[in-house]
């Protein structure tokens, strides 16, 4: 069972360039209908123009695994992309798994030296899928020790 998250990649200066929109447009309207004129009409245009050049190059989201749990054991990235940090837990070490909750997650407890009896707590993003994370690890476990 594999679970995902959501990541948006490349958000960089779009708030700025949203503001900055914003401001165009509503400076535009302001102005235009304060002088009677059409000219700060055209400054309308650009703030309209960077608000449909903001939506066409939207970053698209891209799903990203954050916990696996399969026939070898669980495997969780901290931090869903690239560059994160994965802990890798196998079936022969894990002792327990249980659902923690506030925040929601699971606690593996496993008989790594110095680890025996600590619990380490892999955070979720929602408590349905800690309770189906430990569902399924709690089988593994049951079918590993047998």
């Amino acid at each position: 069972m594999v679970f995902e998250t959501v990541v948006t990649p490349g958000r960089g200066l779009r708030g700025l360039v949203f503001v900055a929109a914003a401001s165009l447009v509503v400076g535009g309207v302001s102005a235009g209908l304060a002088m009677h004129e059409p000219a700060p009409f055209l400054v309308v245009l650009v703030g309209a123009g960077l608000f449909v050049w903001l939506v066409r190059s939207e970053p698209k989201a891209v799903y990203a695994e954050y916990l696996r749990i399969d026939g070898v054991g669980i495997k969780y990235s901290h931090t869903p992309d690239a560059s994160g940090r994965v802990s890798l837990y196998s079936w022969n070490e894990i002792e327990s798994v249980s659902v923690s909750s506030d925040p929601s997650g699971i606690t593996v407890f496993t008989s790594r030296p110095g680890m025996k009896g600590v619990g380490i707590f892999l955070l979720t993003l929602t408590h349905a899928d800690a309770q189906s994370a430990v569902a399924l690890a709690s089988e593994r476990l049951m079918s590993c020790s047998q």
